[in-house]
């Protein structure tokens, strides 16, 4: 009688470590690509919330807004702006914060630091038409997360 019991268990040892090496990639691998789903849902959620501000500062003139109201027409210019609101400009909601904004004009930049914390920060623009210049110009907005 042959006595092949010795091979047999060596040989599904083997395949059992095989397979259960095969598992561990495959779950590490996987937390791994999620991880990175979750920091690309929080960059996104953050450059969200830096556009709806954006556009709510160019298209709106109370309270966040820097759009100029028209009294004879009634109505917010949307994209025409009002230099002298960008000066007293400030916002801080939860975790997020105005760090600075820049006013890029053809032949001078403006720079207005309103925070100095440290944060997760980007950077977004606008077109927008200088009310009293009538000048075309770049509004950016630093966006930050604390």
């Amino acid at each position: 009688m042959r006595n092949n019991g010795f091979v047999f268990s060596m040989d599904l040892m083997l395949a059992g470590m095989i397979a259960f090496a095969g598992i561990l990639f495959i779950l590490y691998f996987s937390s791994h690509s999620v991880n990175e789903s979750m920091n690309a849902f929080n960059e996104s959620s953050l450059e969200k919330q830096g556009i709806y501000l954006a556009d709510l500062m160019v298209k709106t003139s109370q309270g966040n807004g820097v759009a100029f109201f028209d009294e004879e027409k009634k109505r917010v210019e949307e994209n025409l702006v009002l230099e002298e609101k960008l000066e007293g400009f400030g916002f801080k909601k939860g975790k997020y914060f105005v760090k600075s904004i820049r006013l890029m004009k053809e032949n001078s930049p403006k720079e207005i630091a309103l925070s100095d914390e440290e944060g997760n920060c980007i950077f977004i623009k606008r077109f927008v038409l200088l009310k009293e210049s009538m000048q075309k110009a770049v509004l950016g907005v630093e966006f930050c997360e604390k």
